[in-house]
């Protein structure tokens, strides 16, 4: 492993991705050791030709071959980045980048299988969550991400991001999201007050972005009911309840809309739109309160 990735790997940790470090570290180091067995020592000598046929024939799935092409393109931003536009090889580095850009996707197979949670399904889940006697956090914490769909580490660490603005007593946050950087808009009712609060004083969590998921693969041994199962279900449960797609987007923070068009030109910090995440979040609309799933402490 050359410094440079190192260094990137690092930045990954340092910025709170510690996932990302691990999943992109076994990518690299994997094409490194490859290039070493064609005669090439340092990764960054790769050409264009050998990053495509690297992610064609050295993955099993396609998921993870095009986890590769992230990885090895956040590395050489990442390297370019600490460099000035006028060093040797800044340009040589944009230009990889520009190769990356085109180099296609592999098609992941839509497997057609449930991958959300029924509203009964869920009140078993946080059942068997609270029966296992599991601390009071990660219930909490297990309840709000049901409710909110949000990232783990948006609750576990971004609830206290100097950039989050939380105010316990409108039962509502701007919370800054982990993959847009963005702040959005979050409500809930006042009967998960207590959750909130927990949450808020306890965080940031240990392990931030992975505190929730270890404890309920710890939990539920055998269940495979993870953060993201619970945001497909919200996601689910909102289409089923007829909420637009362009206000769950807002609730998910998404990356982008659905919508293309409309997430460009949307104001979604208008009131008007505030008062539809509002109702998607604090009435029947929302498959927590319709089914009389919000639980106390």
């Amino acid at each position: 492993m050359t410094d440079t990735t190192k260094a990137y790997f690092d930045h990954l940790i340092t910025t709170g991705r510690p996932t990302a470090a691990e999943s992109y570290g076994y990518s690299l180091n994997g094409f490194r050791k490859w290039l070493a067995s064609r005669g090439k020592d340092d990764i960054d000598s790769f050409t264009y030709n050998e990053a495509e046929e690297y992610m064609r024939t050295g993955f099993g799935a396609p998921r993870t071959a095009n986890n590769f092409k992230i990885a090895l393109m956040g590395y050489l931003k990442h390297k370019s980045s600490s460099m000035p536009c006028d060093a040797p090889d800044y340009d040589v580095i944009s230009r990889k980048i520009d190769q990356l850009r085109r180099l296609k996707n592999l098609k992941i197979p839509r497997v057609y299988g449930k991958s959300s949670l029924e509203p009964e399904e869920v009140k078993q889940f946080l059942t068997t969550l609270k029966v296992s006697g599991a601390p009071q956090l990660v219930y909490s914490l297990a309840v709000m991400t049901a409710f909110f769909g949000t990232r783990p580490i948006e609750l576990e660490k971004n609830l206290r991001n100097p950039k989050t603005v939380i105010n316990l007593e409108d039962h509502s946050m701007l919370i800054l999201g982990a993959k847009t950087g963005q702040l959005r808009f979050l409500t809930w009712p006042r009967a998960l007050d207590d959750h909130m609060k927990i949450i808020y004083e306890n965080c940031p969590c240990p392990y931030p972005g992975e505190f929730l998921t270890k404890h309920l693969k710890y939990r539920l041994k055998g269940k495979s009911i993870t953060a993201k199962t619970l945001r497909r279900t919200l996601q689910t449960q909102n289409r089923v309840n007829g909420v637009a797609d362009i206000v769950t987007d807002a609730i998910l923070g998404h990356e982008s809309s659905g919508h293309a068009m409309a997430g460009v030109y949307t104001d979604y910090s208008s009131p008007s739109f505030i008062s539809k995440i509002r109702e998607a979040m604090t009435t029947d609309l929302h498959y927590m309160i319709q089914h009389h799933l919000i639980p106390e402490l």
